[in-house]
C-alpha cells in the first residue's frame, strides 16, 4: 500500500501519522512474505500503539479547530480501534501464512476506513480553515 497525495488531509501532523501507519502496514506485509510470525505479532502491537496515538492527536486537532462533527468522528475512532483489537486478538493465535494474510487484509481495510472514508469528512473543513 502506498500513501498518495490524494490521501493527504492538508494537516502535517495528521498526514505524518497516516504515512507512519502505511509504513507499518508495509512492514507487516514484508513479515508475512517471510512467514515471520514473531515479527508479524510485534508489528501488530506497534500498529495499535501508532493508531491509538494518531486517533488521540487527530481528535485533539479536530476539537481545537471546532470541527462540528468531532464527537461522531471520535466515536468512529473508538469503533475502529475496538475492531482492530478484536482482529489482533484473533490473529495472534493464528499460526499459518494464510491466517496472517487474512489479518493483514482486515488491517488494511482498517486503514482505508480511517484515512479514506473517515477523514474525508473533515478534509474539506480543514482546507476551508486554512484558506486553500
Amino acid at each position: 500500500m502506498e500513501f498518495v497525495e490524494s490521501m493527504k488531509t492538508g494537516h502535517p501532523a495528521i498526514d505524518k501519522d497516516h504515512k507512519e501507519i502505511f509504513d507499518t502496514l508495509d512492514e507487516v506485509s514484508r513479515a508475512i512474505a517471510k512467514n515471520d510470525r514473531k515479527r508479524f505479532c510485534s508489528l501488530f502491537e506497534d500498529f495499535l500503539v501508532i493508531a491509538n496515538r494518531h486517533f488521540k492527536r487527530e481528535e485533539a486537532i479536530l476539537r481545537k479547530c471546532g470541527f462540528p462533527r468531532y464527537e461522531q468522528h471520535a466515536a468512529y475512532h473508538s469503533f475502529l480501534f475496538d475492531r482492530a483489537l478484536a482482529v489482533r486478538d484473533r490473529c495472534v493465535s493464528s499460526a499459518d501464512n494464510a491466517s496472517m494474510e487474512q489479518c493483514f487484509k482486515e488491517f488494511s481495510e482498517f486503514l482505508v476506513d480511517d484515512v479514506v472514508r473517515g477523514d474525508l469528512d473533515f478534509k474539506s473543513y480543514l482546507s476551508a480553515l486554512s484558506g486553500r
